[in-house]
């Protein structure tokens, strides 16, 4: 699992596998939760991400990018094409369209 607890910016990201996966509340963060199909197993495995919103803006912590593309590219390494589907999810976010755009740039979708 990969962490990050600074108080303000903490994340957190879960290992690619078939465990259940859920976090408790998001209130003022976002998530991010990835699906896919195994290669050769057929067992849907997933990661899930929770971080704080501040995450996609200049304040984003050392080593969050690289964390979520290494489980973005093991997921992707792992499934069958065509199988793996993404969520973001979260409580709040400011209603820009760059804060909107940073996300997505982020998750490199």
């Amino acid at each position: 699992m990969s962490e990050n607890s600074a108080e303000d910016n903490s994340y957190v990201i879960s290992p690619v596998d078939d465990t259940d996966k859920y976090s408790k509340s998001y209130r003022n963060c976002t998530g991010l939760i990835v699906t896919g199909k195994e290669k050769g197993t057929g067992k849907n495995i997933s990661f899930m991400s929770h971080q704080s919103p501040l995450i996609f803006s200049w304040k984003m912590p050392s080593g969050f990018q690289e964390d979520l593309a290494k489980q973005i590219q093991e997921i992707k390494d792992r499934c069958e094409d065509g199988t793996i589907d993404a969520v973001i999810v979260g409580e709040f976010m400011q209603k820009s369209k760059t804060s909107w755009n940073h996300f997505l740039v982020r998750i490199c979708l």
